[in-house]
């Protein structure tokens, strides 16, 4: 059970620590955001069903080396969306506002591996039931009709910019501001993908939108895992379903939390790699943990061990 109250307070104290690292060399940070676009990229994909996993995300990623037992199209669907969040990534370090044209951008990458174009317009046609997550914890929903796309579009981006806009004018960063950043993430991406603007990738781009709006704000990225995709799903599901009706398993409750949860993870990510970088840290080997993630450095060293027992 998430704790809201407990994770904003350690929000405003991970944020506070991390504005008070600097400088900060930008090769460190370049190494944050590719380690970042490795991890974000398996989790992304893993959610809408791709096989490929962390490790081996890392190696076609890192190596461009393929996997012998994985399609080509799980490769590409990898290659494109890594592709599009280094787009996204330049795209922030622009300070681009948030238009049509770069939500189209975005999910051109994530579309690459598709027959319909590496770039592909709003969809023209109506949807029926979607699956929003495959495997377990499948749900469905019914998006919006299509001629109703483009205005619903420009009246959503009009809406993110307004938000944007009004949450950089604050200059405080206490409980109350991440506990409304992170609702009005949660509206934003379960718009978007109550919308669902294209006939698919709409869950990739979404995430990718997601991100560049923490970007734009000054706010570390976030990272909604594979392992919650059942959180994720019911998320969408209630909100599709209920709004924002007050009733229990609150749609934008439930996925703001998920954003929180992560924000909280990445700010901490975030504070503790660059700490290993002082003078006299260089070999700190929380380092690996922020980059990588408990989980995946446990499991090396579990693979090294077990190589050395073979040996």
């Amino acid at each position: 059970m998430i704790n809201r109250n407990d994770l904003l307070k350690k929000a405003v104290l991970a944020f506070e620590k991390r504005n008070g690292l600097r400088p900060i060399p930008q090769e460190v940070i370049q190494k944050y955001y590719d380690n970042f676009a490795i991890k974000n990229t398996y989790d992304s994909n893993a959610i809408e069903g791709n096989t490929i996993t962390l490790n081996e995300t890392h190696v076609i990623i890192k190596d461009s080396i393929m996997i012998r037992e994985k399609s080509f199209g799980e490769h590409l669907d990898i290659v494109g969306y890594h592709q599009g969040f280094q787009h996204m990534l330049n795209a922030a370090r622009e300070k681009r506002p948030i238009s049509l044209d770069l939500i189209r951008s975005l999910h051109s990458f994530v579309r690459i591996s598709r027959e319909d174009g590496f770039y592909q317009d709003y969809r023209h046609l109506d949807v029926h039931d979607v699956e929003i997550v495959g495997r377990n914890g499948m749900v469905l929903f019914k998006p919006v009709a299509s001629k109703s796309m483009k205005h619903l579009m420009i009246d959503y981006v009009a809406q993110i910019n307004n938000d944007l806009k009004h949450f950089n004018k604050v200059t405080y960063k206490n409980e109350d501001y991440f506990n409304e950043v992170t609702n009005a993430l949660a509206k934003h991406h379960m718009d978007f993908e109550t919308i669902h603007p294209f006939t698919g990738g709409n869950g990739r781009t979404g995430r990718l939108l997601m991100n560049y709006e923490l970007l734009t704000l000054g706010l570390s990225p976030v990272n909604i895992k594979q392992l919650d995709a059942v959180k994720y799903s019911h998320a969408l599901y209630d909100y599709q379903h209920f709004g924002e009706q007050p009733r229990a398993g609150n749609g934008i409750q439930e996925m703001s939390d998920l954003i929180l949860q992560s924000l909280v993870e990445e700010l901490q990510n975030w504070n503790t790699l660059f700490e290993s970088f002082m003078p006299g840290m260089e070999n700190d080997p929380r380092a690996n943990l922020a980059l990588y993630g408990a989980d995946t450095v446990l499991k090396n060293e579990s693979e090294n061990d077990n190589d050395n027992e073979m040996g």
